[in-house]
């Protein structure tokens, strides 16, 4: 399954499949594709994050900038 959904997503050639299936025995069928997605999301994060954003000014909230941290829920 792990190899069937992360065809759509770039993956270090350091992943290990082996371990992340032993590590995630017991998952249903949706969970490994969850897991990849999200683990997928936290690496786009994190670069948005690592970038220099704009002084924003006036207009809404102005120059107050908000960070804001996604959280996996479930399994």
């Amino acid at each position: 399954i792990l190899r069937a959904v992360s065809r759509k997503v770039t993956l270090d050639a350091l992943v290990d499949f082996n371990e992340i299936t032993r590590t995630t025995e017991g998952f249903s069928g949706a969970d490994p594709q969850v897991l990849l997605y999200n683990a997928h999301l936290r690496v786009v994060h994190a670069l948005i994050d690592a970038q220099p954003t704009p002084r924003r000014s006036g207009q809404g909230l102005g120059d107050v900038e908000e960070h804001v941290e996604y959280v996996t829920l479930g399994g």
